[in-house]
């Protein structure tokens, strides 16, 4: 209990961000459109950054729903762990306003995304360390990746 105190007490402990996921019981039912307005909001209403990640590697929308044609984004990140970090995240990112950035999707379906189930893991532990929030917008497949995130 004491090591877990120290971490939001100790000013010169690594911050640690919180993580808000979005996933629908089934495809077509609004979860993401939920995911990238709450996201929106949240860094509107609080002027805090924060990022929207879109897990959905095939059919992601996070990037049409904010306008965007990021040339990189997530699947960067989660095929090349030994890369990530600060820098290379904040390559990654795409800005959406003043306080949300976007870690977009490929949104293409020329690859399988078949993912080990730590997979997701480095990618989620730099994001918290990056941003006060971030938001994950999860795909309603259920596989061992998905279940983990």
């Amino acid at each position: 209990m004491m090591a877990m105190a120290t971490i939001f007490v100790d000013p010169d402990a690594e911050p640690l961000g919180r993580s808000i996921a979005f996933v629908g019981a089934k495809g077509g039912v609004g979860s993401s459109t939920i995911a990238h307005n709450c996201a929106f909001g949240i860094s509107n209403l609080f002027s805090t950054e924060t990022i929207l990640a879109d897990l959905d590697l095939p059919y992601g929308t996070a990037n049409i729903d904010f306008d965007q044609d990021p040339t990189q984004g997530i699947a960067e990140a989660v095929y090349a762990p030994e890369r990530l970090d600060e820098v290379f995240l904040d390559r990654l990112l795409t800005k959406c306003s003043e306080h949300l950035s976007l870690l977009a999707a490929p949104s293409l379906l020329d690859r399988a995304y078949d993912f080990e189930g730590q997979a997701f893991q480095p990618v989620l532990e730099v994001l918290q360390r990056n941003a006060p929030i971030t938001v994950l917008d999860v795909p309603h497949a259920w596989s061992e990746w998905t279940r983990s995130v």
